[in-house]
């Protein structure tokens, strides 16, 4: 939607980009910010060597985020956090666990698209 708003110069997909933009930052079925110290809740046990390391310090850390069940499905993690566990449902669920790779870690590609993102509405 950015993107496509530099390229054109239509605002054309606006909305999906703040919703987007909030669902991250917590306007979601989890009420949780997928941004480690963003908003009142946030990951806490990110899957990551420095945050497991450092008691799950890890600023700016942006978290996987919910995946599909059936996705999920493939993997035998040993969560121990279950927290979030009342808010998943059968297509899409979500874990604050520190074994849990694919909701929880923070990823390079994800990171450098919210660097990208959050510095485009902080020039707007």
């Amino acid at each position: 939607a950015i993107l496509y708003k530099s390229i054109t110069g239509k605002n054309d997909f606006d909305s999906l980009a703040i919703l987007q933009r909030d669902y991250i930052l917590g306007r979601n079925q989890w009420g949780l910010s997928f941004i480690y110290n963003i908003g009142s809740q946030y990951p806490v046990k990110l899957h990551n060597q420095v945050a497991y390391f450092t008691g799950g310090y890890l600023p700016g850390g942006l978290s996987a985020g919910p995946a599909p069940a059936l996705l999920l499905k493939n993997y035998n993690f040993k969560r121990t956090n279950f927290k979030y566990d009342y808010f998943n449902t059968d297509s899409v669920k979500y874990y604050d666990d520190w074994s849990d790779f694919v909701t929880n870690e923070p990823t390079i590609v994800g990171n450098a698209t919210a660097i990208f993102v959050y510095g485009y509405y902080s020039n707007i």
